[in-house]
């Protein structure tokens, strides 16, 4: 197998594990492919075998393909990131038109986009000859993530009057804000931004999920809430709102909310 895409989404990588451990134990084979990295000029096996099987497998995309007509077994294609910039599979038909024919009635696609909420199964309906979309909710590492930032709010010790407002987040008693960062500016560096910052100070097994987790803001009907603790004070990286502007991530401004904090309780 070829080394992972870093473009693929946590929620696609997700289901691609869990089939490799057996969780969908009812598809004998199942492919993981970049949606973005399909030319216009492939199909869905084309792609299996440029992003995924090595080049010297021994195996034609021929014989593959009469090999999984021949077993007659459930094929499942993950195909990761269908809303990506150019992608031309961004409809059931134009997935199912990237099967190819013979094999068509095998097979099953679970498509995932960027803010992997959801999961669209596509099927096809061969009576009716019409393509339906099925939308499963899926467990996601945000939903991980946002879990543990919880956690770690109900471990801390009630000093700064930030720690209230994120406290009351943790306990599920404000639905205002998607997400609250509960940030200590003193240990901020002056290149980091404020995501970084939550990611080192509250996350650190996350800080691979930056790009993603940006991607859920932005698809996000509630605000972020980033608690700035020591805003203000001579030896913090966020003394003004300039700083604030400069340390927040552009394409998620629009959605977060700030609250500097500068004494204690």
């Amino acid at each position: 197998m070829k080394r992972r895409d870093p473009e693929l989404t946590y929620s696609g990588t997700k289901l691609a594990y869990d089939w490799a451990m057996g969780k969908y134990n009812e598809y004998p084979l199942a492919f993981h492919v970049n949606a973005k990295q399909i030319g216009s000029d492939q199909d869905l096996m084309d792609a299996v075998y440029d992003q995924l099987l090595p080049y010297d497998i021994g195996i034609s995309k021929y014989e593959l393909v009469q090999h999984i007509k021949d077993r007659g077994k459930p094929v499942l294609y993950i195909v990761d990131g269908i809303d990506s910039d150019g992608c031309k599979l961004n409809t059931g038909s134009a997935i199912f038109n990237a099967i190819p024919s013979t094999i068509l009635p095998l097979c099953e696609v679970w498509a995932t986009e960027h803010n992997f909420s959801e999961v669209v199964t596509f099927k096809k309906s061969y009576e009716a000859d019409t393509i339906t979309n099925v939308i499963q909710n899926y467990p996601s590492q945000i939903d991980e993530m946002i879990s543990v930032l919880k956690n770690v709010y109900l471990k801390f010790k009630k000093t700064f009057i930030g720690s209230a407002h994120a406290h009351k987040w943790a306990y599920n008693a404000s639905s205002e804000y998607f997400l609250v960062f509960h940030i200590d500016t003193y240990q901020m560096d002056t290149n980091e931004d404020l995501v970084d910052a939550a990611f080192y100070q509250l996350l650190p097994a996350y800080k691979g999920m930056k790009d993603e987790l940006l991607r859920v803001i932005r698809h996000q009907d509630r605000s972020v809430l980033f608690i700035l603790d020591g805003f203000g004070d001579d030896r913090s990286a966020i003394q003004d709102e300039s700083d604030v502007v400069g340390a927040t991530p552009c394409e998620i401004f629009h959605k977060c909310k700030f609250l500097g904090v500068t004494t204690l309780e």
